[in-house]
């Protein structure tokens, strides 16, 4: 039963996107509008019928969820922060449909494009 107390805002989507659209220009592309805050929130982007690999749960307390996202021959990493209980059903090889946003991970020198997960569902 909704009601007031259990109603989440709802998603925006800037654009679908297709995986060989996901790469470092549209990284920088992004960064021109900066600063990104509550006023002007990072786009979010879908990417549809994408394959899950590597699907675990990380963090002190596993609540985060890090996984792979495979399509069209191109793999990404992918985390959603506090997402373990939403991704909890999730299984490798499950296709899906995920928004998220672009960010780089900066880890012992080696840089690379990290999508940051907002939602997820089985395509």
């Amino acid at each position: 039963v909704q009601n007031a107390d259990n109603l989440l805002p709802p998603l925006v989507i800037d654009s679908e996107v297709d995986a060989e659209d996901i790469n470092y220009e549209l990284y920088e592309h992004i960064l021109l509008f900066e600063p990104c805050g509550e006023a002007n929130p990072k786009p979010n982007f879908i990417l549809k019928q994408a394959k899950l690999k590597n699907a675990r749960f990380v963090g002190s307390k596993n609540t985060h969820f890090k996984c792979a996202i495979e399509k069209d021959g191109r793999t990404f990493s992918a985390i959603g922060f506090n997402m373990a209980e939403s991704a909890a059903d999730f299984q490798n090889e499950d296709i899906v449909d995920i928004v998220f946003n672009i960010d780089i991970n900066d880890f012992n020198g080696t840089r690379n494009l990290d999508l940051k997960l907002i939602d997820i569902k089985r395509s």
